[in-house]
């Protein structure tokens, strides 16, 4: 599915869409951790957040919440492409093992999930789940 909104009203705001939007990628990434944990054989513990979208406090606190998940968001989020390049090389040379990698990558703030969302995030999640199956056929087609 590449996006969509369901269930609007005449009560829907333009706030509304947008934190809608902030919920579905927010769900995509819970989706794929089920996967990436089995393929790494252990759960996630905490998700480090980058690039523009780390910028927001607001998603990264969504991002928290909706993956149960604490979100450490890293200082200075728009240059991470650029660290890891650098720190890639180092790793390349021996300047740095990989296991120090981590400790080189500055947090600017944690974001713990809050607990009393967490019921209604399942379940939205649970819906998020059960739309994309029901619609994966006629989505097929519109982009076909």
């Amino acid at each position: 599915m590449r996006g969509g909104f369901m269930n609007l009203s005449l009560q829907t705001t333009r706030a509304h869409l947008a934190r809608a939007v902030f919920e579905g990628l927010a769900f995509n990434s819970r989706w794929v951790c089920g996967p990436v944990e089995k393929f790494i054989g252990r759960p996630i513990e905490s998700i480090r957040f980058s690039g523009g979208g780390a910028l927001s406090n607001t998603w990264s606190q969504i991002h928290a919440d909706v993956l149960g998940k604490p979100v450490l968001q890293v200082a200075d989020p728009l240059n991470t492409t650029v660290r890891g390049a650098g720190l890639l090389a180092l790793t390349a040379v021996g300047a740095v093992s990989p296991e120090d990698l981590s400790a080189l990558v500055p947090i600017e703030n944690v974001f713990e999930p809050n607990p009393d969302h967490q019921a209604a995030y399942d379940k939205a999640f649970g819906h998020f789940l059960e739309l994309f199956k029901q619609n994966k056929r006629v989505f097929g087609h519109m982009n076909g």
